[in-house]
């Protein structure tokens, strides 16, 4: 296992309701950094790698440069807020606009429009570092006055999202989050609070949709349900094609996402034996675990060089 490490800075600007993004997705800028992406396997030095900043990710989605315009994008590893605008009607979850707006909030205390931060990734392989969209997995670290605060901890303990792990993460890293998103939960901080979760499933209210950048957050009014299973849900009812009676009939009858039981994975690691998203509902659509219980199967895409044809497989 070795680390990546991406130095760039983050415009605090961005976060809704200033700007688009949301409490687990960002943008990191590269510009003006000398040799932003350094490597360090374990027990050994750190080197500058330039193996991203030409590359393109290929998947199942499309091609995807991992360095667009001085920029990449970055999905916040271990946790899943709420949606804010989830194509392709915009769609948002409560909590969604209200997480964000935290956010930005915590980052203006550093007092400047963009901080320095680290983005850091623990992978085996470069082919880890980004997921099917072309976006890197890790966290991001930013500094506000004399601390260091990682950003995906701290929405996960401050309550502003839910648990959300994949197959490319460590047993520890699912571990830590899930230490983290459950002390939230113990203090009933935002989506855990009374009247928000719920693991039922629907019905969808299809007039939430993404207020505007400046607008004022959303009352946040529950019931909120896990950000996987209502983007499912989405997909379902806008389905024209499908009599499925059910999101569980639908997601069996698509049988592409899966997942592996926490306790299974922590135990078998990849050997665990995975299941279709449809096993974690009744037939009642709802859900018969909780969130944390859920490791996702991280769909696979492949790294390419400039050329589009030479996989990247060193660093």
């Amino acid at each position: 296992m070795s680390t990546l490490t991406i130095h760039g800075t983050l415009d605090v600007a961005q976060f809704w309701p200033r700007g688009n993004s949301d409490a687990d997705t960002a943008k990191v800028s590269l510009a003006g950094v000398t040799n932003p992406f350094r490597f360090k396997p374990d027990g050994a030095k750190e080197i500058v790698t330039r193996a991203f900043a030409t590359a393109t990710v290929r998947s199942a989605q499309g091609t995807t440069a991992v360095v667009k315009n001085g920029t990449i994008d970055v999905r916040l590893q271990g946790i899943g807020a709420p949606e804010l605008h989830y194509q392709p009607q915009r769609f948002r979850q409560p909590f969604g606009e209200s997480a964000a707006a935290a956010l930005g909030a915590l980052l203006a205390t550093g007092g400047q429009p963009a901080l320095p931060c680290r983005v850091v990734t623990r992978v085996a392989a470069p082919n880890e570092v980004c997921d099917l969209f072309g976006r890197v997995v890790g966290e991001i670290i930013v500094r506000l006055g004399q601390r260091s605060v990682n950003l995906n901890a701290w929405v996960a303990k401050e309550g502003w999202a839910f648990p959300a792990f994949y197959t490319s993460m460590t047993a520890d890293e699912i571990a830590r989050y899930t230490r983290l998103t459950e002390a939230a939960r113990k203090a009933k901080k935002h989506l855990w609070q009374a009247g928000a979760y719920t693991p039922q499933i629907g019905p969808f209210d299809a007039a939430l949709r993404e207020h505007k950048p400046g607008s004022a957050p959303a009352p946040d009014a529950g019931p909120v349900i896990w950000p996987k299973y209502f983007r499912r849900l989405v997909e379902w009812k806008l389905d024209a094609k499908s009599a499925a009676p059910t999101l569980k009939a639908w997601l069996a009858g698509r049988a592409t996402e899966r997942f592996v039981p926490a306790g299974d994975f922590a135990a078998q690691g990849a050997a665990a034996k995975p299941r279709s998203l449809a096993d974690g509902l009744d037939a009642a659509d709802r859900m018969t675990l909780e969130p944390r219980d859920f490791v996702v199967v991280e769909k696979p895409s492949t790294l390419y060089a400039a050329d589009g044809k030479t996989k990247i497989i060193a660093w």
